[in-house]
């Protein structure tokens, strides 16, 4: 192995490893993103049931006041879920940037090192034939 593939080979692992990295921190994005849509999803079936229960007249919160309590809390709770999930999706287009200019860098990488195979596969050929 030349010099210059060693190189190659070496800025590749660390190329490789950066982009792994970034599909892992998009991974981890994603997973967080989904439970987060889960718990508001999971909030709305719970006011969405609340709602069409017609016993709920009947339901001891609602005749103690608590109601109004109980809302104020899911609507609090819905507020920092959806500030949250914000959040979580402006780092997720941060990451997709960074993952997109990783992966170019690892496409560079792979040319690069095909056109060092090459050149000195035709080095070799030309030692070869002069030698003749």
């Amino acid at each position: 192995m030349t010099q210059r593939t060693h190189q190659l080979a070496g800025l590749a692992r660390v190329i490789n490893a950066t982009f792994s990295s970034r599909q892992a921190a998009m991974a981890t994005l994603k997973a967080r993103e989904n439970s987060l849509r889960a718990m508001l999803e999971e909030l709305e079936a719970g006011v969405k049931s609340r709602h069409a229960d017609p016993n709920g007249l009947l339901d001891p919160a609602r005749r103690g006041g608590a109601d109004p309590l109980w809302e104020n809390w899911i609507a609090r709770r819905k507020r920092e879920l959806n500030s949250e999930l914000a959040r979580t999706m402006v780092d997720q287009d941060r990451v997709r940037r960074d993952l997109a200019l990783a992966f170019g860098r690892v496409e560079a990488t792979k040319a690069l090192i095909a056109l060092a195979k090459e050149s000195r596969a035709k080095e070799q050929a030309r030692r070869e034939e002069m030698g003749r």
